[in-house]
């Protein structure tokens, strides 16, 4: 028999407090949307391509030439996500050119697949057993007409779905590679035909790379049990959640210091310094201020390292700025 999936009342299990919570804030944030997406064009451009950037090459792969159809898969879901139904079929021609020219893009696994691991040893280990090859076809179908027709439905809030959907489709792990890719192109459309936008100014690729640990726990501790219909999708939620709302907010600061204050570029640089705990390069600041020109950022931190606001440490690209302590 096959894993049943039910969109319909497995949600109910995840009104948690401390879920909606999290939801309440990114309600917030959506409704502040409007306004921070009014800014000039060019300002959100150079935001745009920072994150487009970060986010290539947060999922490139050793040996394998994808970022470019990473890039194109984003733009395709940026500009026409009203018009790509999640279905099997959109969902196979994201993996076709996401995978265009490799063996199997846009087909089903022929094959069972494990989900393997490399314990405290250094020996591989299997974690979990996905959907046998064999079900992944009617298991695909099952998933997308549950999850559609629970939007519909309109009962539950879609940033509760969107992370359920997330842990079932890898939990099929319907193709023999590229499947946290997909997961991941997948959670942008969701999230885009939901109404939030922050993955076109602030890469969510970085920042699920930047907590990569806390990602595979979350999808772990959401995957256990989940062959028998049993497992607990609420630690995966939690950790979606959390993620979207840093994303949020750095899109508020990187919007609040383009346009909210009318802020010096030097002073803009300075604060970026001053939200650092630890080293920040010029790298980190140029990301967090996509419009400044480099040669602005390198005269603002030379300018502090003289008057002995900061001191700089290392040489070549591993050169870092560290803020002194004040007495």
């Amino acid at each position: 028999m096959m894993r049943a999936f039910d969109y319909e009342r497995e949600p109910e299990k995840l009104l948690t407090p401390e879920v909606v919570k999290l939801l309440t804030e990114m309600h917030e944030y959506k409704g502040k949307q409007s306004f921070l997406l009014s800014l000039r064009g060019g300002d959100l451009v150079a935001m745009r391509d920072t994150a487009r950037r970060e986010s290539a090459e947060e999922e490139r792969i050793s040996g394998k030439n994808r970022e470019e159809r990473y890039l194109a898969c984003l733009d395709r879901i940026r500009e026409h996500f009203n018009e790509i139904p999640v279905t099997p079929e959109a969902i196979a021609s994201l993996h076709a050119e996401l995978c265009r020219g490799e063996e199997g893009a846009g087909q089903y696994k022929k094959t069972d697949n494990v989900i393997t691991e490399i314990d405290h040893w250094g020996k591989p280990r299997v974690r979990f057993y996905p959907m046998a090859a064999a079900r992944t076809r009617e298991a695909m179908d099952a998933l997308c007409a549950s999850f559609a027709g629970a939007l519909d439905a309109g009962v539950y809030d879609p940033l509760m779905l969107i992370p359920v959907f997330v842990v079932d489709f890898l939990s099929i792990h319907p193709f023999k590679d590229g499947n946290g890719k997909v997961s991941r192109l997948l959670q942008t459309l969701l999230l885009y035909q939901a109404g939030y936008y922050v993955n076109a100014y602030v890469s969510m690729e970085k920042l699920i790379g930047n907590s990569r640990e806390r990602y595979f726990q979350a999808l772990q501790y959401s995957s256990i049990f989940w062959n028998d219909g049993t497992n607990n999708y609420e630690p995966f939620v939690l950790y979606f959640l959390d993620i979207l709302g840093d994303g949020c907010r750095e899109f508020e600061i990187r919007t609040h210091y383009l346009y909210g204050e009318k802020k010096s570029k030097p002073q803009r640089v300075r604060e970026v310094v001053d939200r650092c705990p630890g080293a920040v390069t010029k790298r980190d600041i140029m990301e967090q201020c996509p419009d400044i020109a480099r040669v602005t950022v390198e005269r603002a931190l030379t300018a502090m390292v003289k008057e002995g606001y900061i001191e700089k440490t290392g040489g070549g690209p591993k050169t870092a700025y560290i803020r002194r302590r004040q007495t």
